[in-house]
């Protein structure tokens, strides 16, 4: 049975959310959240191209929020900003140390084709020297694909908290 999407609005922003959720086994909820966890840590340590394997050929990548520095993105924009930012960067230690937290994760079998919805929260610390800690907190829904022995992330919308500023390079 698959996930039935209906389309809502969270934070005034028109989304697609599961309408129920279709549990998954334990072996592939951990397989899930070891794969949200290994991303949280490329992208803390700045290790944008190994990230980039977790992608999807056909990615959807936005804030569903409207936001100053909101964005949609697909895979092959992702990869040309982390060029970019490796160019930016010229082998410098970052600025900031931003450390992600992954909490509240559900798991729902999709539609098809070995897919999954994933609804997870997400707050992101940064600070640096000479600089308070920053918080931002968002919540996420992402869709995975079963590949090979992996997952991959189809799509991501971002429902960024009010408060939320300046966002850093990924989400």
């Amino acid at each position: 049975m698959a996930t039935q999407l209906q389309t809502g609005t969270i934070k005034g922003i028109q989304a697609h959310r599961p309408e129920r959720f279709i549990p998954v086994g334990p072996g592939v909820y951990h397989d899930i959240q070891h794969f949200l966890f290994r991303e949280a840590y490329l992208l803390d340590h700045e290790r944008y191209d190994e990230w980039a394997t977790l992608l999807a050929d056909d990615l959807v990548y936005r804030t569903a929020t409207k936001v100053p520095n909101g964005f949609e993105e697909s895979y092959r924009s992702i990869r040309e900003r982390i060029g970019h930012l490796a160019d930016a960067r010229g082998g410098t230690e970052p600025v900031e140390h931003p450390r992600r937290f992954i909490t509240n994760i559900i798991v729902s079998v999709a539609g098809c084709c070995d897919e999954y919805d994933v609804v997870s929260y997400l707050l992101i610390a940064r600070g640096g020297p000479d600089q308070a800690e920053r918080l931002l907190s968002a919540e996420r829904h992402d869709r995975l694909r079963r590949a090979s022995q992996s997952y991959r992330l189809v799509r991501r919308e971002i429902f960024l908290d009010p408060d939320a500023r300046a966002l850093p390079a990924f989400l």
